[in-house]
């Protein structure tokens, strides 16, 4: 019996005032013994790779069932010793884990004594960078981030779209250890309207999975005193940053402080990003070229074949004994050209 009531749940015989029932036949025959070897199946996961700690399924594609057929899931480090999972003797197993690990399941039929094992599975972990912690607004409405420009990340979304999260990890920028970058983000609101709001921009410098530790919090600002009113702020990348890929969240809030970057809040939006920290930039390249106009002048010029500073100033020689000194922290630009000349010597 199949009961819909619209006001309230009920029992199988009590009247109601409105809604259905509806009846049905069933029948239920014995279970046919199992004969020979089961088939075991494949193994099959809800997700791989995973989280450390996070839940998944697995089940068998394929396998046998019936009430002389038995379940043993096992696991392996290694795809060649299994051992049995304690108490997992069902035809689906939910678990987590810390370490790829491998998995199967023995089929038994307990008619014949045969058994078999299902196709091994190898559920792998996920970069640390997918795993961080969950940051949304449990809202849609209002305020949101409409815009993000840092180095080569240029992402936005249409300024009437509500949005709670958004998984920007498609967008990568590379970064040097020791250099600054300008970051501009642009608050808006789906509604139009304006409310007082914080933002707080997070690099997980040292990668190990979270944004709590020293001076990972990278800028903050608020509150906002109306739409695109964040200003332009810069982030320097520390020197003992770990090279590798890694994550940047923004969260942007509604509230009257600076935002942490785990939790929900009422309204805003967290948007996740990637960074890939590299080695300092190398100081530019410099090619001198020296040319006598007369007796007494010099002309150098020097074509500029990467941008940068030059961190610690240095000479430039451009002929036997002559040279000319750049202060530290000297600005090149690709492309340009830079010209010396020098009077009152001998050619």
């Amino acid at each position: 019996r199949i009961e819909f009531n619209t006001n309230g749940s009920g029992d199988a015989c009590t009247s109601f005032g409105s809604g259905e029932a509806e009846d049905y036949c069933i029948t239920i025959d014995p279970s046919t013994a199992c004969t020979g070897t089961p088939a075991a199946g494949t193994t099959t996961a809800s997700a791989n790779p995973v989280c450390p700690g996070s839940s998944f399924n697995l089940t068998l594609m394929g396998a046998s069932s019936g009430a002389d057929i038995t379940y043993q899931w096992q696991s392996s480090p290694d795809n060649v010793t299994y051992t049995d999972i304690t108490g997992e003797t069902n035809p689906t197993l939910t678990t987590s884990q810390a370490a790829a690990t491998w998995y199967q399941c023995v089929v038994t039929c307990t008619s014949s004594g045969m058994m078999a094992a299902s196709t091994p599975l190898e559920v792998t972990m996920a970069p640390f960078y997918q795993c961080y912690c969950a940051s949304n607004a449990d809202f849609a409405g209002d305020t949101k981030i409409d815009s993000v420009f840092f180095n080569t990340i240029v992402a936005g979304s249409l300024p009437t779209t509500c949005e709670t999260y958004t998984d920007n990890t498609a967008f990568n920028t590379t970064v040097n250890q020791g250099s600054t970058y300008d970051l501009r983000i642009r608050n808006g609101s789906c509604s139009g309207n304006h409310y007082d709001a914080w933002v707080a921009v997070y690099i997980d410098y040292n990668q190990n999975g979270d944004y709590t530790d020293a001076g990972e919090l990278v800028y903050s600002f608020g509150p906002t005193t109306g739409l695109n009113t964040i200003p332009m702020g810069n982030v320097t990348i520390p020197g003992s940053a770990t090279l590798g890929t890694t994550g940047m969240r923004i969260v942007f809030t509604e509230g009257s402080s600076v935002p942490p970057p785990c939790g929900t809040y009422s309204y805003g939006e967290t948007e996740d990003y990637l960074v890939t920290i590299v080695g300092p930039a190398c100081p530019p390249t410099l090619a001198v070229n020296s040319n006598p106009i007369a007796d007494g002048t010099y002309e150098a010029s020097m074509d500029i074949t990467s941008d940068g500073t030059v961190p610690n100033g240095g000479n430039v020689v451009f002929g036997a004994f002559n040279s000319i000194e750049l202060q530290a922290n000297f600005e090149v630009v690709l492309g340009a050209v830079f010209e010396i000349v020098l009077t009152g010597c001998t050619p």
